[in-house]
């Protein structure tokens, strides 16, 4: 069954999104960029990378991350909001692929867009937002490829900052629960708006 469409609140945002949001995808992709084992490793030499920028809004993450991917990488930015994606698509970036769908209903379709999986999935400042976060990573870790990885970044519900994010149990509890590997849960190396986000990873496995 399809999901009904809510009123576009997010996309209200959308064009003042950029000027708030753009130092957080810094210090976000900053953080991607020194991780090791690096996300950008191809899981098959073989094949295309993957990415999927799930909750992209305008695109600020997947606008950052282009340069810095495999030759011939194609990045999927899905979100639920009609009004980001209409910003997103307006800067023309070539390499990415924008959509305007929830991911549950497109995996229940087949989508063709979901259909290749994808070798890194990220979520930035989302999955505290969705209806069931848990239920949002088991769906984001079944499209991922063999060695693939899933990065997310939330606000820390157990900091005492404000209110909404996801807790470090929360988080390392709903990756293990997607039967992903090498799960990572901690204090991402920044802060934005006096508050320092959570940071969760973990890969599948490969057979």
């Amino acid at each position: 069954m399809t999901t009904p469409a809510p009123a576009d609140e997010w996309g209200a945002l959308a064009g003042d999104w950029d000027a708030l949001a753009a130092a957080y995808a810094d210090a976000a992709l900053a953080h991607l960029l020194s991780l090791s084992p690096s996300p950008l490793v191809p899981g098959s030499p073989a094949r295309s990378f993957r990415v999927l920028d799930f909750g992209c809004g305008t695109g600020l993450l997947s606008e950052r991350l282009l340069p810095h991917l495999p030759t011939a990488a194609r990045v999927v930015a899905l979100d639920v909001s009609p009004g980001m994606i209409a910003a997103l698509e307006a800067k023309a970036l070539g390499g990415v692929e924008a959509r305007c769908g929830d991911v549950g209903d497109m995996m229940e379709a087949d989508d063709p867009l979901l259909r290749e999986g994808f070798d890194l999935v990220l979520a930035s400042s989302v999955l505290a937002f969705v209806p069931s976060h848990p239920a949002a990573v088991a769906s984001l870790a079944a499209l991922l490829r063999p060695g693939g990885w899933l990065l997310h970044w939330d606000w820390d519900a157990s900091d005492g900052g404000g209110d909404g994010g996801i807790s470090p149990q929360a988080a390392a509890a709903a990756l293990g629960a997607a039967g992903l590997e090498a799960v990572e849960v901690g204090a991402a190396p920044f802060e934005q708006h006096g508050r320092t986000p959570l940071f969760g990873r973990g890969r599948r496995g490969v057979p």
